[in-house]
């Protein structure tokens, strides 16, 4: 069985858990005392209900104890008042997180932890970091605890033999500083020992103190590549008519604003040339390398795109003569250097998008089209322009 055999089982596995874990926890709400439902933390996960991210962060936040709902419409305003105790959204890169004020009710940035990718190992370890920051906000943490699991259980034992107080509350009316949880918390860190250890904190990471003050976001991104496919449209002046290319780009982000990627592009049409003496028809090749600086909305459902780049081109001339001339094929290569612009946006889910863009350039030496040495048509000066449409897909 391949490598890929197997990690594709692997997923396919893992949803199934997942998927059986919140029909398991569905189920158990239904019979559950619906006051111990509402003593318990109500979060709401903004994202995608098949994204492996959210299948596997889903269990780990019930594990503590949380109400969870998944919500697959776009992220409210931030800045707008909360009903939940914390919001998190899982976006293509990072997850980020929300916590209510227990005194204003208004919502505070808690952090937002990297997904460096989304398979079996790296949607587990995002789920296990993202749980750590939301176990430290909202579950209150007793002296002396020993386990991440702990608060959740002594939760509900309490709810079996008494009524405590709904845990929003408990840092606001409480005074023992041990039963204070802090306003923030740093994103990487929980208190306590955790069941499943958090890997070694990198280099510039907030140290494990006392601290009550925000961590740095963490937005951690690996490597990952990407493939578009579309076709663009070549304008140029000096007598040829547009030209329509298919193309192909696949792409390599080495962080998450900077990609490098290759350009193919074969024609689809072939416009013609006619003049006195005969007609031509041209077709147009393109080979070449662009760098993008991309940069996107918080949810990343919208993403801007600002490059330059350079191709080679092949313009091939098929000419048909009338007598007594005769016709012939050649060929002529250039140098097309460029800038470009784009944007994009994501078809309802974060790695697919729908992408426009166009661009400006100039063919280092110019192509000329001759008829019986008469010059009939240009490409290439003074400028060359082209707009592009296309899919693009982030494949790792």
């Amino acid at each position: 069985m391949t490598q890929r055999h197997v990690r594709a089982d692997a997923r396919v596995v893992l949803r199934a858990a997942s998927i059986l874990l919140l029909a398991g926890a569905f189920v158990g709400a239904l019979v559950a005392d619906p006051a111990l439902a509402a003593n318990r933390p109500q979060v709401t996960v903004y994202g995608s209900p098949s994204d492996p991210v959210v299948l596997r962060l889903v269990p780990e936040l019930m594990a503590l104890g949380c109400v969870v709902q998944i919500d697959a419409s776009p992220t409210p305003d931030p800045a707008a008042p909360m009903d939940r105790d914390a919001v998190l959204r899982v976006a293509a890169t990072t997850v980020t997180l929300w916590f209510s004020d227990p005194r204003s009710g208004r919502p505070r940035e808690g952090g937002a932890v990297g997904i460096d990718d989304r398979g079996p190992e790296g949607s587990e370890l995002t789920a296990v970091r993202v749980s750590e920051i939301v176990r430290a906000q909202l579950l209150p943490v007793e002296s002396g605890a020993t386990s991440s699991r702990g608060a959740p259980g002594a939760a509900l034992l309490a709810a079996d033999g008494g009524a405590p107080a709904p845990l929003r509350d408990t840092a606001a009316d409480s005074p023992a500083p041990e039963a204070t949880v802090p306003d923030a918390a740093p994103a990487a860190r929980g208190a306590g020992a955790a069941e499943k250890p958090s890997p070694p904190a990198p280099a510039g990471a907030p140290r494990d103190d006392a601290s009550s003050e925000v961590a740095p976001r963490v937005a951690s991104h690996g490597p990952r590549l990407s493939a578009s496919l579309g076709s663009i449209l070549l304008l140029a002046p000096g007598g040829t008519k547009p030209a329509l290319d298919l193309t192909l780009s696949p792409g390599w982000y080495p962080s998450s604003n900077l990609r490098i990627r290759a350009l193919l592009a074969a024609p689809l049409t072939a416009p013609s040339i006619v003049a006195t003496g005969g007609e031509a028809t041209v077709s147009t090749w393109l080979a070449g390398a662009a760098i993008d600086w991309q940069t996107s909305s918080r949810d990343d459902n919208w993403r801007g795109t600002l490059g330059a780049g350079a191709t080679a081109v092949l313009s091939r001339a098929q000419g048909t003569a009338a007598a007594p001339y005769v016709g012939s094929t050649t060929n002529a290569i250039a140098a097309l250097p460029f800038i470009e612009v784009g944007g994009s946006r994501s078809l309802g889910v974060p790695w697919v998008h729908l992408c426009v863009g166009g661009l400006l350039g100039v063919a280092l030496p110019e192509i000329v089209v001759l008829f019986a040495s008469r010059r009939v048509a240009t490409w290439g000066l003074p400028v060359v322009g082209a707009l592009s449409l296309a899919l693009d897909v982030d494949l790792w």
